[in-house]
């Protein structure tokens, strides 16, 4: 009879015990491989965060990657490209560098949606400033069937590029 209570009880405690076991045994699985895991992590986000940076590390090359990026895009999308410069920023913080595109392009306002939207959500990332938006339809403006109004578009765009890789 007193057998019969001391099994239960330690019967109740097998499983906890083999949920412990188990997770120290993970714990140092992990401790083993920590260094490598480490430098895998490392290896990962400096991977990670290259893609949302310009490549050229000279702002002429960081421009003209914004430029390409513009055209493509802007073209790609039935824009009509007018004209595009680059702005001088001298703002270099902690390793990054400030880049500027001034762009002026016509669009239909559809387009001009379709175009904001791949900019702004492309790699690297580029940030749309001092946007202006004006219509060049004439007042009074008389719809036509089929023909969408067209906007002028005067913004710049901005990225970032890394100093000295």
């Amino acid at each position: 009879m007193f057998i019969t209570p001391l099994y239960l009880v330690h019967r109740h405690y097998d499983e906890p015990i083999d949920q412990l076991s188990g997770l120290k045994l993970r714990y140092e699985r992990i401790i083993i491989a920590e260094d490598e895991i480490q430098k895998n992590l490392t290896k990962m986000r400096v991977g990670l965060t290259d893609q949302y940076y310009l490549k050229g590390n000279v702002p002429a090359l960081a421009a003209a990657e914004i430029q390409g990026m513009a055209k493509k895009t802007i073209e790609s999308n039935g824009g009509k490209l007018a004209s595009m410069s680059i702005v001088p920023i001298n703002d270099e913080e902690e390793g990054y560098r400030e880049v500027a595109v001034s762009v002026q392009f016509a669009s239909s306002i559809r387009s001009l949606r379709q175009i904001l939207y791949i900019l702004e959500s492309s790699h690297p990332f580029l940030f749309i400033d001092n946007a202006t938006f004006r219509s060049v339809t004439k007042i009074p403006y008389m719809p036509v069937a089929g023909v969408e109004p067209q906007v002028s578009v005067q913004l710049d765009l901005i990225g970032f590029a890394k100093v000295g890789q």
